[in-house]
């Protein structure tokens, strides 16, 4: 996660300089990503169910001093799709506004594009 976790900016990247991380069904995280000009973002959740190569839920929080905290749940699910491929669905809610939405969108976009990037660098190594 640390090589592909967060968004871009423009051209650069987004670094996780910090990645705590309880993976198992109860089990909490606590991510800090760093944007390219050194400005902080913390996030966290909680694990809610764990089951391999199908189904990934967890709560998602930014995490931001003095404000509350508005909590998302998230559902990833693993299909397979022939060899070596793999069908992720991915679903975040609720959200407070459409902007709020789309700005998730766009984030996780870039940083499933980044994971993409990071497992073909992989095959080819």
């Amino acid at each position: 996660m640390l090589r592909w976790w967060g968004p871009r900016d423009g051209e650069r990247d987004f670094t996780t300089p910090v990645c705590e991380m309880d993976f198992r069904p109860g089990g909490s995280y606590r991510i800090c990503i760093r944007s390219p000009d050194g400005k902080d973002y913390w996030q966290r959740g909680e694990y809610r169910e764990i089951v391999p190569a199908e189904r990934l839920v967890f709560s998602f929080a930014w995490d931001t001093p003095g404000e509350p905290l508005r909590e998302t749940l998230v559902t990833v699910r693993f299909a397979d799709h022939g060899p070596n491929r793999t069908l992720l669905t991915f679903r975040q809610a609720p959200f407070d506004s459409a902007q709020s939405r789309d700005g998730h969108r766009v984030g996780w976009d870039q940083c499933l594009d980044r994971l993409a990037a990071h497992l073909a660098q992989r095959e080819t190594s």
